[in-house]
């Protein structure tokens, strides 16, 4: 049943559970989930096809609110999802469909335009890639963003109606949240990345201009709201620290309201933002010394997954966690984040300059010398730490790099090829790599850390969730090869996890686990320094 202003109506014929919902004139949009028919033939086994389509599909419908029937406007394909509703005043609806890639490099995103009366259509046929957050603007007007055909998406904004688009922001800016209008729908605003830190841009549509209406050297806001007129904006300042704060600004200063309570910060001091320069740009990155002693710290280097967009200022994060644990803690961002731009970002994915260079590895490594050289960091005390795409690259560092005392691999891929076979990852590292493994066997070799498995001399710990299909094969092979090179490893799985850990004492354990490798194997200054174990797995 569906409930409506304390009345109760029933869902759609077929219909298993609604997905989303919108208000639109006179009534509501609808999208549901329909099971194919129960004909009591169904088999009694589990058994189903690999990459064969799901069973059930997607419908979208009209439903008025006088008791009328339910109109439906269309049967979405099988495999076909909705992410989002989005309904004009005149009563039309666009509807965010998405199709996850499986051979494809980039999943299938496009916008759906139902019209109050007419046959659904594309509403950007003109436009390649994916588009997808649109936002009903003044008269016609419709803002939305789009990407290319290359995978990671960068995206583009553009205001305009069916069949005149127009791109109302440089391209070279790193879009990050869907467009929202101002209450009179003149003032378009968006969330944009500079360095690490989230800035919110205002757009006038009317004149073709765009400003900065929300920027920090230290802070990313979120959660924009824009006033009538546009002279004012409503939105969550979110400091490196975490600290929440609500603030309107206008030309005439900011209002600020405290959100939470200051918690005291335990054993850690304050974080700040860090800067160095590579041959293509700024570098950013989050630094935090731990409380007592004085420098050089032993540093705990946190590689963020993602990696787009992966580090912002101010996210909630586990840095402090190596602060309690009496280390310095650097998160340094790395291009495939998207920091450098997209041609920057686009070449660390398909890790041009192996095996000579590794421009991403770099990335981090030139990050790390600028706190050495300040005497922040203890270079006889370093080490590494990185979840998903960041133990990845750990990865691949441990290969080139020997400055490390002990590494811990989250979630990490040693063996790209094992990728290939898996729906939806093997489309974007073919277009990578140039070809599938057979086709470009050197350029997968290069990019696979566990080819150059004899160039490690770190002490490597590997975590991976019991669950998590995709990598658990990763960190069995990865294992295999370390201990048959009689390197110091040990691989642990979390039963019950996937690729991120929902219960509290097994991030505890996680956290606790790699602090104590790190003490085993480090130097004299590290925390708590322990002897270091001999070769061979533990």
């Amino acid at each position: 049943m569906i409930s409506v202003a304390g009345k109760s109506q029933a869902l759609p014929p077929g219909a298993s559970e609604v997905i989303h919902a919108a208000w639109t004139g006179g009534g509501l949009a609808l999208a549901t989930t329909h099971l194919p028919p129960d004909d009591g033939l169904a088999p009694s086994h589990s058994a189903r096809e690999y990459d064969a389509p799901p069973a059930e599909h997607r419908r979208i419908w009209r439903l008025a609110l006088d008791g009328a029937p339910p109109v439906r406007l269309a049967d979405l394909s099988p495999g076909t999802r909705v992410s989002s509703l989005t309904t004009g005043n005149a009563g039309e609806v666009i509807v965010e469909t998405y199709r996850p890639a499986r051979r494809e490099v980039l999943p299938e995103r496009r916008l759906l335009l139902f019209p109050a009366r007419g046959e659904a259509r594309d509403l950007t046929p003109e436009l390649p890639g994916a588009t997808c957050d649109a936002a009903f603007g003044p008269g016609q007007e419709i803002a939305l963003l789009q990407s290319d055909t290359e995978y990671p998406p960068w995206y583009s904004l553009f205001v305009g109606r069916e069949g005149a688009w127009q791109r109302v922001l440089p391209r070279e800016l790193r879009i990050w949240g869907p467009p929202a209008w101002d209450p009179d729908r003149r003032l378009l605003t968006v969330a944009v990345f500079q360095g690490i830190r989230l800035g919110v841009v205002a757009v006038d549509t009317d004149h073709a201009r765009w400003r900065w209406l929300a920027t920090d050297d230290s802070a990313s806001y979120r959660a924009p709201a824009v006033c009538p007129g546009g002279g004012e904006v409503v939105c969550v300042r979110r400091s490196i620290d975490g600290e929440l704060e609500l603030l309107k600004l206008s030309d005439q200063g900011r209002v600020s309201v405290p959100l939470l309570e200051r918690e005291p910060r335990r054993r850690a001091g304050r974080a700040v933002v860090r800067r160095w320069r590579r041959p293509e740009g700024e570098l950013e990155g989050v630094f935090i010394p731990p409380a007592g002693n004085g420098p050089p710290w032993p540093l705990v280097v946190d590689l963020h997954g993602g990696p787009v967009g992966g580090l912002a200022a101010g996210d909630p994060n586990h840095l402090r966690v190596w602060c309690e644990h009496g280390f310095a803690a650097f998160a340094p961002d790395y291009r495939t984040s998207g920091i450098l731009g997209r041609e920057a970002m686009l070449a660390g994915f398909r890790s041009d300059g192996l095996p000579e260079t590794d421009a991403v590895a770099d990335d981090v490594l030139s990050g790390i010398e600028s706190l050495v050289a300040e005497g922040l960091a203890d270079e006889a005390g370093l080490f590494l730490f990185g979840h998903s795409w960041g133990a990845y690259l750990v990865n691949r560092i441990v290969t080139r790099n020997h400055r490390f005392r002990a590494a811990v691999c989250w979630e990490g891929v040693a063996d790209l090829r094992l990728l290939d076979s898996l729906a939806g990852a093997s489309g974007m590292q073919r277009a990578w790599r140039g070809g599938s493994p057979r086709e470009a066997p050197k350029q997968w070799k290069l990019a696979s850390p566990i080819e150059h498995v004899e160039r490690v001399r770190t002490p490597m710990l590997l975590l991976y969730g019991e669950d998590s299909k995709l990598l658990t094969p990763q960190g069995l092979a990865w294992y295999t090869a370390l201990r048959d090179h009689d390197l110091p490893c040990a691989l642990v799985f979390y039963g019950g996890e996937g690729h991120l850990l929902t219960r509290p004492e097994n991030r505890d354990d996680l956290f606790t686990r790699s602090a104590s490798w790190f003490r085993r194997h480090g130097s004299a200054g590290a925390p708590g320094q322990e002897r270091p174990a001999g070769a061979g797995a533990d």
